[in-house]
């Protein structure tokens, strides 16, 4: 999952290449701004992007940047079933790529320690 204040820092310390762009999926944009980044308008475009995702509430960049999925709050599992449901639901956002091998391990171990 991609975090907005990663971003942020992409794009004050790389935004004039474009590494903002990049890391946030928008490749095509990340390559204009690498091309012509002598012109020193990306740099300032960066800037911009940078307050623009500074303000932005995390509900709004997760809904643009992580296909709508929030933060993952995982609740106490007071029940093996519970638990199994949750674990179906990481396995799944595992699969599909929203969330990396540690992230996963993380919220795994998280699970299953609350049993």
């Amino acid at each position: 999952m991609k975090k907005r204040y990663d971003a942020v820092l992409c794009a004050v310390l790389g935004g004039f290449f474009g590494l903002h762009k990049f890391y946030l999926g928008e490749r095509v944009a990340g390559i204009l701004r690498a091309v012509f980044f002598f012109t020193l308008i990306p740099a300032v475009l960066a800037y911009i992007d940078a307050l623009v995702l500074l303000f932005l509430t995390d509900e709004k960049f997760d809904k643009k940047y992580n296909c709508g999925l929030s933060r993952i709050k995982i609740k106490t599992a007071k029940t093996a079933e519970q638990a199994y449901e949750t674990l179906s639901k990481l396995k799944a956002l595992y699969e599909s790529g929203e969330i990396t091998e540690q992230e996963y391990a993380k919220l795994k171990n998280k699970t299953l320690g609350k049993i």
